[in-house]
């Protein structure tokens, strides 16, 4: 068994355990995002740290209506920017806590007043030394070059803080129930999921689409299949994809397409018809039964009923694809060429 796939299969006990040995934090962090009347949000992130920001920029905009933006952390290390993030959260994002980049965003913002946040798996790490509040992945050590039960318990805690910032109860209880959603769903991927990798095995370039909260595991899916199987992947909203690079498809070309149950399933619908009309080699991955029905190429996957947490599960079937892709590759997804654990940006 691969490091990744290892790492995968703790996803579930990992989750079970955040919120419990955070649980003081998170209070003290709403406590004061409610004192100061939050209305703008800065993530700073790299890598799988910035999808998990995506997904968070989602969540405080959708649930509680804030302005979300990404921090340009290079106008800071690079250009020495002077940014006045006094009325702001600005929410640091780096499994390592090492990321001096995203650091560097942290400290200039609470020079300047801004309420600040780490997201990190380390404790006593730059990050978390930097930022005012702190709020800790608990997954253990990560081997694995790849990201996996790091990257879920990032978007994890996105989730229960954002829960907790607006005191959302209802969000709060669905977060509850992804451990158990979460195990049932790794049970049942693993058992489908050689078949699906098998299709890629040979194909060097494609695209994984996906509009609204599912956005950003696109995003993650593209960037695990290139890390671990050297594809040339890329990730697109659906909303997107219409604007320009829709030329690029041609009968054959490899394309993963989430199509979940909410607000963007008639638009991914609407792109999935177009796609097979082209001869796109497509996979709709999805949580409806119908729209599972409609689509010869189709992967169901459980559903949550939420769009707020299916994201998770999309999570492990793009880690369980990519970790069972480079296995039939013959590539060790554990140390990929060129890579290393920790990355450091200044």
């Amino acid at each position: 068994m691969t490091k990744m796939l290892s790492e995968i299969l703790e996803t579930p006990s990992v989750l079970s355990r955040i919120e419990e040995l955070n649980a003081p934090l998170l209070e003290a962090f709403a406590k004061e995002f409610q004192r100061r009347k939050i209305t703008h949000i800065t993530f700073a992130a790299r890598g799988t740290s910035d999808n998990a920001s995506i997904y968070g920029q989602y969540l405080y905009t959708v649930v509680g209506g804030a302005i979300c933006s990404l921090a340009l952390c290079s106008a800071h290390t690079l250009y020495n920017a002077s940014c006045d993030y006094s009325n702001d959260l600005v929410i640091g994002v780096s499994q390592s806590g090492s990321a001096e980049d995203v650091s560097s965003v942290i400290d200039a913002a609470r020079a300047s007043g801004a309420m600040t946040l780490a997201i990190t798996n380390r404790r006593n790490s730059r990050l978390s030394n930097a930022a005012e509040f702190s709020l800790f992945c608990e997954a253990g050590e990560e081997l694995s070059v790849a990201a996996t039960k790091t990257f879920s318990s990032q978007l994890y805690l996105m989730l229960l803080s954002c829960a907790y910032a607006y005191g959302a109860n209802s969000l709060a209880e669905k977060a509850r129930a992804l451990p158990l959603e979460v195990s049932s769903a790794i049970e049942k991927i693993r058992t489908d999921i050689k078949e699906i990798a098998a299709r890629f095995k040979d194909k060097k370039s494609g695209f994984v689409l996906a509009r609204g909260l599912a956005y950003p595991l696109a995003l993650e899916t593209a960037l695990k299949l290139q890390e671990t199987s050297y594809m040339q992947m890329k990730g697109f909203a659906t909303s997107d994809f219409w604007h320009g690079p829709l030329a690029q498809i041609e009968p054959e070309c490899p394309v993963i397409l989430y199509a979940l149950k909410g607000k963007c399933l008639d638009s991914a619908r609407e792109l999935a018809s177009k796609l097979v009309s082209i001869g796109a080699e497509l996979l709709v991955v999805t949580d409806d039964e119908s729209t599972a029905k409609e689509y010869a190429s189709s992967y169901l996957i459980k559903s949550t009923d939420s769009e707020f947490t299916s994201p998770f599960l999309i999570a492990i079937f793009a880690q369980l694809l990519a970790e069972a892709l480079s296995s039939l590759k013959g590539i060790s997804p554990d140390e990929p060429r060129n890579l290393r654990k920790v990355t450091v940006t200044v």
